[in-house]
């Protein structure tokens, strides 16, 4: 077996198709296995012109800016078969308090458009593909780049337990981390709605004539005025959770209160990044069953009235994919959400639509949407691979929003890979809300950093500027289980 580095000049159908019969083999069930989702991010993202990644991309993930200026496939090979890859990218970052810019190589992809990263290897030749692969990346990192990333691991993958083997090994001529990927805790604009309501009912609960209404009551006076603008400065930040943390160390072992002090405990530390999925029963039945009465309920509610109004839900296959089957879907999305949206804009939709029709060439694509009579008003895109399904993203108008039919034609998706025997679905990156109506279980992703031995490896806060940061694994990582809400049975 033999390693080789490809630049993206050298990436051409032939070796497209030789690494989709490398995921066939491996019998992958992952997107980004798929050389269609890493090849099509770089197209649309690079920085080959000199524009920074935000400006393409519309978001910047890592440092105060950044600029993705090389592609690679790195591929481990016997003769022309092709039996391990990975597609890698090469980052300049402008970091803090930093005057040169921080080289970095990393997995190709961000974690908002491909959620879930992993190393490529037919699982026959697993152990000797990934040490090609590993020192490979090792080699072109040492070619130009100061960091290695390897991100967005997930949990269960068998990459992990040989990149674990494999750097304890190489401790005297690397260093390296191993992280979780997780959320920033404080008081933030993807924290403030939650801090919000459990000062709120904090207050409500103490009542005026509580001497430590006085000192909540202001608390949420001042939660009520922050924006999401007000926020970025971080002074505004640090000034109010600090008066938090103040208010839990004086208050935080009064019994009537625990539940909000602890509340706002978990809400001011870092928390792992959940991504939500169901271990799929044989039957609808079976599902059903293990969910809360209130949304079963819910669900046949919003279907019943979706049908007896006229609607009904469309399933379009790969086979039948047109590209205005892709523009109404992205159209939903752009509704539903505008520019509040990380994944779809004006500046990511030629993104979306190309992979969109290269996913349906291939034959992963799935598109549902909901129909009131002549209209689509709902929309869910799905990759499907062998026996897997992963939730992409979704739209909706927001003129149907009583109708529930976001909800409804979920809940639709996931019957339908029940249906069609599938064994996984997948609900993407982050716990938000709504997902856990439909499952109490999710996992997590792994993340390594590695540098030469003696180099200094920057502190992964400057890197992780936003919304993400990286917890350093001190213990193997189990699932993740989410408290039960309202209307969720956890199994």
């Amino acid at each position: 077996m033999k390693c080789h580095t490809l630049p993206h000049s050298e990436i051409t159908e032939q070796v497209l198709g030789r690494l989709t019969a490398c995921s066939d083999r491996a019998g992958s069930r992952l997107a980004f296995h798929r050389p269609e989702l890493p090849t099509t991010w770089w197209e649309h993202f690079n920085s080959c012109g000199g524009e920074p990644f935000s400006r393409r991309r519309g978001r910047n993930f890592l440092g105060a800016q950044s600029w993705l200026t090389d592609f690679h496939y790195v591929v481990a090979r016997e003769g022309d078969e092709i039996l391990g890859a990975v597609p890698v990218a090469s980052y300049s970052l402008r970091l803090p308090d930093r005057q040169s810019r921080f080289r970095m190589l990393a997995l190709a992809g961000d974690s908002v458009l491909a959620p879930y990263q992993d190393f490529l290897v037919v699982p026959s030749r697993e152990e000797e593909a990934m040490h090609g692969l590993v020192h490979g990346c090792i080699q072109l990192m040492r070619a130009g780049h100061e960091m290695t990333f390897l991100g967005y691991i997930p949990e269960g993958s068998p990459s992990i337990a040989v990149l674990d083997r494999m750097l304890a090994g190489l401790r005297g001529t690397v260093s390296w981390r191993k992280c979780t990927t997780s959320r920033k805790g404080g008081v933030h604009p993807w924290t403030l709605e939650p801090a919000r309501e459990v000062v709120r009912g904090l207050e409500r609960k103490i009542g005026a004539g509580s001497p430590l209404y006085d000192e909540v009551h202001q608390i949420a006076e001042d939660l009520a005025r922050c924006t999401s603008e007000t926020l970025l400065f971080p002074r505004n930040r640090m000034e109010i959770e600090q008066r938090l943390r103040e208010l839990m160390v004086r208050h935080g072992r009064a019994h009537d209160c625990r539940d909000e002090m602890e509340s706002l405990g978990r809400l001011l530390a870092p928390s792992p990044i959940a991504y939500p999925y169901i271990d799929l029963p044989g039957s609808r039945e079976g599902y059903l069953d293990g969910l809360g009465k209130k949304t079963r309920f819910n669900f046949r509610y919003y279907r019943k009235k979706l049908l007896d109004d006229g609607g009904h839900v469309e399933k379009v296959p790969s086979s039948s994919v047109s590209a205005d089957d892709i523009s109404d879907y992205l159209d939903l999305h752009m509704k539903r959400w505008g520019t509040r949206s990380v994944a779809i804009s004006d500046r990511t939709r030629a993104f979306h639509v190309d992979l969109c029709s290269r996913a349906a060439q291939k034959g992963f694509l799935t598109l549902f949407f909901v129909r009131s009579g002549d209209r689509r008003i709902a929309a869910h895109a799905c990759f499907d691979i062998r026996g897997r399904r992963e939730a992409y993203f979704t739209g909706m108008d927001p003129d149907y929003e009583r109708t529930s039919a976001g909800m409804v034609l979920f809940m639709e998706t996931i019957l339908d890979a029940i249906d069609s025997g599938f064994s996984r679905y997948e609900l993407g990156y982050g716990g938000d809300e709504y997902k856990f109506r439909f499952t109490g279980t999710a996992a997590r992703s792994c993340c390594y950093f590695i540098a030469d031995k003696g180099d200094q490896m920057p502190d992964l806060d400057r890197i992780f500027l936003g919304y993400e940061c990286m917890v350093e694994d001190v213990s193997p990582a189990g699932p993740v289980m989410r408290e039960a809400s309202a209307g969720t049975k956890l199994p």
